[in-house]
């Protein structure tokens, strides 16, 4: 019994761990649309990196909704959306200029 009743335990712990890490502000970014390519998952940053520096085409977002910027150091243009991005190319910057690999840091507001 006491065995069933620590397995409970642990059980109902990584869930409660799930549900916290979703319920708090994370993200991933995708290096392609549609969720695909390489990924780089955090929490709010002054800068992606360089692996992902100008190249997000995609991006899952749990939580508050992110703000990205286009310069590092939350700096310059932002584009603010609540859930997922399937194609950060469907939101314009301007009539010629659209958010496809533009993200250097996102955050909160």
């Amino acid at each position: 019994m006491r065995k069933k009743l620590v397995a409970v335990g642990v059980s109902l712990g990584l869930v409660m761990g799930v549900v916290g890490a979703t319920s708090a502000s994370a993200l991933s970014l995708y290096e392609h649309d549609n969720y695909r390519g390489s990924v780089y998952s955090a929490w709010p940053s002054n800068y992606v990196g360089n692996a992902m520096n100008d190249r997000a085409s995609s991006a899952r977002s749990w939580g508050d909704a992110p703000t990205y910027w286009e310069d590092r150091d939350k700096n310059g243009r932002w584009l603010s959306v609540r859930g997922n991005i399937a194609r950060f190319g469907h939101y314009r910057l301007n009539a010629w200029e659209n958010w496809n690999d533009r993200i250097s840091s996102f955050g909160y507001r």
